[in-house]
């Protein structure tokens, strides 16, 4: 279900299953800014100062979820996201798809659709679209900013006897100041 909603000052909409409320803001974005599961606090973490503001010249991390283009070169990352966006509600009322206004400075404009799969389970797809009359190389990267008290599992692929595969699976790419030792880090067998 989607709902009309207000959000620290923010025109927004609420995507609403029977365990989890995503908070999409109409007036900056795209982003999801809130994401609550049975009625708890937001997993995502937020920049108390920037919630409700819009307009702003400069880039803002404001929080939650976002699309940014890689590879990090600023200033080209850091294009502000801060004027409404166009929502266009997919299908069944399960979902909507999000996207802002064409980046004056970069040509790019940035989409995503999310879907609600199940009560807690989502399908997001992020799109970036080059408006420019020559190619660009990029790709997508998207953000997540939890909350100090929350976290989240990222699933590993099912394991594969050592013989039946000799390729890796998949990939963590740590930056130069990430430190593994970090206590919020924490290695399973499947996630």
């Amino acid at each position: 279900m989607i709902n009309s909603t207000k959000f620290h000052g923010w025109n927004a909409l609420a995507l609403v299953t029977d365990r989890v409320e995503l908070i999409i803001p109409l007036d900056i974005g795209p982003r999801v800014i809130s994401c609550s599961l049975d009625d708890g606090p937001n997993l995502f973490a937020t920049v108390g100062t920037e919630l409700g503001k819009s307009g702003e010249k400069d880039w803002r991390i404001r929080g939650g979820h976002r699309l940014w283009h890689a590879p990090e070169v600023p200033p080209r990352n850091y294009q502000p996201d801060n004027g409404p966006i166009s929502v266009t509600k997919l299908r069944g009322d399960k979902g909507l798809r999000v996207e802002q206004p064409v980046e004056e400075k970069t040509g790019i404009r940035k989409s995503f659709a999310i879907e609600a799969l199940s009560d807690t389970d989502f399908k997001v797809t992020h799109v970036l679209k080059n408006e420019n009359m020559w190619a660009v190389e990029l790709a997508p990267w998207a953000l997540t900013v939890m909350g100090r008290n929350s976290y989240t599992a990222i699933p590993l692929n099912p394991k594969i006897p050592h013989g039946q595969s000799l390729v890796p699976d998949y990939v963590v790419v740590p930056w130069t100041y990430t430190d593994f030792t970090d206590p919020v880090w924490d290695f399973h067998a499947h996630y």
